[in-house]
């Protein structure tokens, strides 16, 4: 399958959404700071890929008793789950990209004092 998303892309929506971030957020102080963060943003994106899956499987039920009325709900559903996990991804990605960036600062600082 092709995708219309370049991995530059996706890389550009985490440099946009870390841009937003930052305004309101310091940088992390610790490698165990940043990984809470992520931790949390992961999460959070789980639980709507759940959200994803309970949706998904309505709608198989749906289609397998033929109540295609519910099937415009069901979607609807689903796609708001799924535009809500690739909103989170696109935070995850962010502060993966925030932990880097803290990663790589503090060694830089850690060759400065040698």
């Amino acid at each position: 399958m092709s995708f219309s998303l370049s991995r530059e892309d996706v890389k550009q929506l985490f440099m946009d959404e870390l841009s937003k971030a930052n305004k309101n957020n310091a940088l992390f102080h610790s490698a165990h700071e940043g990984f809470a963060v992520l931790y949390e943003e992961y999460e959070e994106m789980s639980e709507q890929i759940n959200l994803a899956k309970m949706a998904i499987e309505q709608m198989w039920g749906d289609v397998r008793r033929n109540q295609n009325r519910r099937l415009e709900n069901d979607t609807k559903c689903l796609q708001s789950a799924v535009t809500d996990t690739i909103r989170e991804a696109v935070q995850l990605g962010a502060m993966c990209e925030k932990l880097l960036y803290f990663l790589s600062e503090g060694e830089q600082k850690e060759g400065d004092t040698d």
